[in-house]
């Protein structure tokens, strides 16, 4: 794996639990993962992989809002306790493949 594979590969997985985990509203670049973790731009923002004027503009904009940033945590960290625990994440699983769950 080159260092470019092992940076992209963990860079989804950094991005989620910033966001999830912690509540983070993400500004991000156009990579894979990110329509999916910021919700289609919900909880973040995506932004053309060069322009970074634009990202650097939406920081500079995004650290004024604190009422958005107060309930993008405050949501995220709602929907991480109910929909990322393992008792949950088991029960998706199993009735994907149709079995009954344990209990």
């Amino acid at each position: 794996m080159t260092q470019s594979d092992w940076c992209y590969k963990y860079y989804a997985k950094s991005l989620l639990e910033s966001h999830k985990k912690n509540g983070c509203y993400i500004v991000s670049t156009d990579v894979d993962g990110a329509s999916d973790i910021t919700q289609n731009q919900r909880y973040g923002s995506i932004h053309p992989t060069h322009d970074w004027q634009s990202v650097g503009r939406t920081l500079q904009h995004i650290t004024n809002q604190e009422v958005l940033l107060a309930d993008t945590c405050e949501h995220l960290q709602a929907f991480a306790r109910e929909e990322l625990n393992w008792k949950h994440i088991v029960r998706k699983v199993s009735e994907y493949l149709e079995e009954k769950p344990i209990e």
